[in-house]
C-alpha cells in the first residue's frame, strides 16, 4: 500500500506489484486501499488459521539455531536458507518496522554482510548452527531438502560445508525450474534455476559400524553401505531422466573421502583400490553400482520409463577433469587425438585462480598410454578373441590412453602425490605475503599431510598466503582448513 507498489495495467489485481529484493520507486505507481488489499484474502486467512481446519499445524518465529522441539522427533525437513549476500532481508525489513517501532537484531542474520564485518567464514558457522539443529531434531535416516541460489562457489561450498559439519550426508544435488523467476535472475548473469540438495541424517547403526572400523577398510564399506541405500536410482534434470551421479565409482569416492576427513580418520584406500574393490561388492549397471537388492527395482524403473541417459559431465577444474577422463577412457580407450575435441567442449570455466592442467599432463599422471612394447593389456584388444601378441593389434593399440589397473593406478597416485606435495611446499616459503595463484590438487594434497601430522597452525598459515577462492570453493580444502581452525581454537 506503497508507492513502491507499481501499477501494471496488464494484471487483474494490483496487489503486491513491488519489485522483492530492492527498494524501488516505479515511475507508475498504483496505491491500493486497505479493503482492496485484504478484502480478497479474508476467507483464505480466516481458514488458514482456523484451528478445525488445521489441527496439527504450528507457526512459531525465531532462531533454526535453537528449535523448541524434542531430538529425533521430525519426520522432514524442508529449508530456503539465506544464500550469502543475495539479499539483506533484515535491511529490506525496515521501512514496515519503522512503523510498529520495533526492528529485527541484524547481527544473528546469517548473511554476508561487509558493512555489518560479516564474511564468508561467519555465514558458514551461522548455517552450521542452524544445520546442527535440524539435524539434532530429524529422525536417524530421514531427510532435508535445501534449495539453494547463488552463482558464487564459496557460497556453494559454505553451505555443503555447513551440511557435512552438521552430521548430514549430501545424496543429492538437483536443479530446480520454478518457472516464475525473481527479478534478479532475470536481470542478472545469475544461473537462472535453484539447486535443490537432498541430503540425509545417518542412523546410528552405520555410525557405530564406521567408529568401530575407523582406520580400517571396513570403515569404508560402512559408509558406502549407507550412502548407496539412500542415493536415488536416477536424476531428472530438465525433464530428462538421467543416470546418478552419486552412484558413480569416484563420486562415491569423493563422498567417502570427504566423511572421513570430516570425521577426522585416515582415509585407508586409494582411489583405484576403492574403484576396484566396490565392482565385486556392489553391482555396476548403467555406469552405476547398486546393492543387489536395489536392482529389481530398478531394472523394473528402467523397462517402465526406457533407460537413463547418461549425465553431461563438465569440467570447471582439475578434479573434475581427471573425473571425466576416468569416465571417458573406462567406456572405451582413446588416444589424445581423439580426446581432445570432446575434452575442449566440456571444459567450462576453470578457476581463475588456478592455472589450467593440460591435458598431456591429466594423462600422464592418472593413466596409462600403451606403447606396443608389450602383448595388448585386455582392456585394449578390439574383441575377445584377439591375439595379445598379434603385431597387427599391437599396432593399433598403439597411443591409446587407458584407465590401469588397481596395483598400476595405486602406485600412479603414490607418484602423483610425491609430485603435488613438492609443488605444495613452494607455498610453504617463509617471507611470501600472498600467492598470486595455486593448484587447488597440491593443497589439497599438501593440507592432508600436514593435518596427519598435526601441524594444524601451518594449515592456517598457508591458507592465509593463498588465493581465497583456492580456499573457500573446493570442498575438501575448505574441509581441511575448518578442521585446522576447530583444533587450533579459532573456530
Amino acid at each position: 500500500m506503497s508507492i513502491l507498489n507499481r501499477f501494471v495495467p496488464t494484471h487483474f489485481s494490483h496487489v503486491n506489484q513491488y519489485l522483492t529484493g530492492v527498494y524501488y520507486i516505479p515511475s507508475q505507481h498504483a496505491e491500493p486501499s486497505l479493503s482492496y488489499v485484504i478484502g480478497g484474502k479474508i476467507k483464505h486467512l480466516a481458514k488458514c488459521f482456523d484451528d478445525r481446519a488445521q489441527p496439527h499445524a504450528a507457526v512459531s518465529c525465531g532462531t533454526v539455531a535453537d528449535l523448541p522441539i524434542p531430538a529425533d522427533s521430525v519426520d522432514y525437513v524442508f529449508t530456503d536458507p539465506p544464500f550469502g549476500e543475495n539479499i539483506f532481508y533484515a535491511d529490506l525489513n525496515f521501512i514496515v518496522e519503522a512503523w510498529h517501532g520495533i526492528v529485527t537484531r541484524s547481527a544473528d542474520e546469517a548473511i554476508i554482510d561487509e558493512a555489518k564485518g560479516k564474511a564468508i567464514d561467519d555465514y558458514r558457522d551461522m548455517m552450521v548452527a542452524c544445520f546442527k539443529e535440524y539435524c539434532r531434531v530429524l529422525k536417524p535416516g530421514r531427510w532435508i531438502t535445501v534449495v539453494f541460489h547463488n552463482s558464487s562457489n564459496a557460497v556453494w561450498n559454505a553451505l555443503q560445508d555447513a551440511l557435512w559439519r552438521s552430521g548430514f550426508v549430501v545424496a543429492s544435488v538437483l536443479t530446480l525450474d520454478k518457472k516464475h523467476r525473481s527479478y534478479r535472475q532475470e536481470t542478472s548473469d545469475t544461473v537462472k534455476n535453484d539447486l535443490v540438495i537432498n541430503a540425509y541424517k545417518p542412523g546410528p547403526h552405520m555410525i557405530d559400524r564406521f567408529r568401530a572400523a575407523a582406520g580400517t577398510e571396513n570403515s569404508v564399506w560402512a559408509f558406502i553401505d549407507e550412502h548407496l541405500r539412500h542415493a536415488p536410482p536416477v536424476a531428472t534434470v530438465g525433464g530428462r531422466r538421467e543416470a546418478a551421479a552419486e552412484r558413480t565409482p569416484l563420486r562415491l569416492y569423493d563422498r567417502m573421502v570427504t566423511f572421513h576427513l570430516q570425521a577426522r580418520q585416515p582415509v585407508p584406500m586409494s582411489r583405484g583400490e576403492f574403484v576396484e574393490a566396490l565392482k565385486p561388492r556392489y553391482p555396476l549397471v548403467d555406469g552405476m553400482h547398486f546393492h543387489p537388492d536395489q536392482i529389481p527395482a530398478y531394472e523394473t524403473d528402467r523397462r517402465k520409463h526406457g533407460m537413463p541417459a547418461q549425465m553431461d559431465l563438465f569440467i570447471n577444474d582439475e578434479r573434475s577433469a581427471i573425473r571425466w577422463l576416468y569416465t571417458e577412457l573406462d567406456r572405451q580407450p582413446r588416444s589424445i587425438q581423439d580426446l581432445l575435441n570432446p575434452y575442449k567442449a566440456a571444459a567450462q570455466t576453470w578457476p581463475q585462480k588456478e592455472n589450467p592442467i593440460e591435458l598431456k599432463v591429466l594423462l600422464e599422471q592418472n593413466f596409462l598410454q600403451y606403447q606396443a612394447d608389450r602383448p595388448v593389456p585386455a582392456k585394449l584388444l578390439p574383441q575377445e578373441d584377439a591375439v595379445a601378441d598379434d603385431p597387427t593389434v599391437m599396432a593399433m593399440a598403439k597411443g591409446l590412453w587407458y584407465v590401469p589397473d588397481p596395483e598400476d593406478q595405486a602406485e600412479m597416485e603414490r607418484q602423483r602425490e610425491v609430485e603435488l606435495w613438492g609443488e605444495f611446499q613452494r607455498y610453504q616459503q617463509p617471507g611470501r605475503k600472498r600467492f598470486a595463484s595455486a593448484r587447488r590438487e597440491a593443497v589439497r594434497v599438501g593440507f592432508s599431510r600436514l593435518l596427519e601430522r598435526g601441524e594444524f597452525q601451518a594449515i592456517i598459515d598457508i591458507a592465509a598466503r593463498l588465493p581465497e577462492e583456492s580456499v573457500q570453493e573446493d570442498d575438501q580444502i575448505t574441509l581441511l582448513y575448518d578442521t585446522a581452525r576447530a583444533i587450533v581454537g579459532e573456530v
